[in-house]
């Protein structure tokens, strides 16, 4: 999901799966354009992967980084309406 800032920057929170013969991956952040960054963006959340064995094991997984997700997304957004980002 995409928001658009005041300011024009866009700030992107992400959840992405995969899946390979060997297991069920998921990794999640959350993130800002900043042009005084080294590629242009930056990081205020970054949840690891994680891996999981079967579909069941992994729908967990899958709640759990997105409750993180929602969370820590209204308290990153106001932080940088404010102008203060703690990352």
């Amino acid at each position: 999901m995409t928001l658009t800032l005041e300011d024009g920057r866009e700030m992107l929170c992400s959840l992405v799966v995969g899946m390979s013969p060997e297991a069920f991956s998921v990794e999640s952040d959350i993130g800002v354009d900043d042009p005084d960054a080294e590629n242009g963006y930056r990081y205020l959340l970054e949840i690891p992967e994680a891996l999981a064995d079967s579909l069941d094991e992994f729908i967990p997984l899958i709640d759990h980084q997105l409750d993180q997700l929602v969370e820590a997304a209204p308290r990153l957004l106001r932080e940088l309406r404010a102008g203060t980002p703690k990352a």
